[in-house]
Parts: C-alpha cells; structure tokens; sequence
C-alpha cells in the first residue's frame, strides 16, 4: 500500500471520481456511507463541504491510501483522517459499508483522545 498525496481537494475528488478537475463541482450526487447510514450530495456540496473541513480522503480497497491535506488544516483534523483511511487498510474488513465507516470513525475518535491527553501531559 502506499499514500498518494494529493495538493487541491479539486486534484482528489477528480481522483475518486475519476474525472477532470474542472468537473469536481458539477453535475451528478455523491453517495457516501457514514456509521449513521448513507448521504447523497451534490458534488459542489460535498465539495465545498471538503473545503471547509481542509482535509480528506479515500482508501482504494486494496491499493492506495489518497490524502489532501490543506496547509492551514488542524493537526488532529489530519491524524484524524489518517487514522480514519489507515484503519480501513486493516482487519477485520466490514463489507458492510456502514460498519466498515463506524470502525474508520472509532479509529479517529481514538487518536482524537490520545492527541487530547498529549496536549495535556506536555503543556
């Protein structure tokens, strides 16, 4: 496996849709699974929702973790996601996508936490 990094949220999401940059933000829904179900969007929805947030990625099922990371992102929000991507290149593997979300969203509650008590122990 290896992680691709990625330089705009334009340059990933024209990765996962498998389209053109200029095309990112238009036409056709995005279908998402989450641990609480599954989302539709619209691509310039999602987006800009992937701009807000400074980050994203995807795991492509076993290949490539892909990763976009802005510069003024969080550095928890980051080790979130790689947790997040990382824990879907791990067993057990849910073919169950919900499940297999909610087990990428404990992972990064779990780092969440541990970056939380590192900030506290070295203050």
């Amino acid at each position: 496996m290896k992680v691709v990094i990625h330089h705009s949220a334009r340059e990933i999401l024209a990765a996962f849709y498998g389209c053109l940059e200029s095309d990112v933000d238009t036409y056709d829904l995005v279908v998402l699974p989450d641990e609480d179900g599954e989302h539709c969007f619209s691509r310039n929805a999602f987006y800009k929702s992937i701009l807000r947030q400074r980050c994203w990625g995807y795991y492509e099922i076993h290949k490539d973790i892909h990763l976009w990371i802005a510069k003024n992102a969080s550095k928890v929000k980051a080790l979130m996601l790689i947790a997040h991507e990382l824990s879907h290149s791990r067993k057990p593997m849910h073919y169950n996508t919900i499940a297999e979300e909610a087990k990428a969203c404990d992972a990064e509650r779990f780092v969440e936490e541990v970056y939380s008590i590192v900030r506290k122990v070295m203050k």
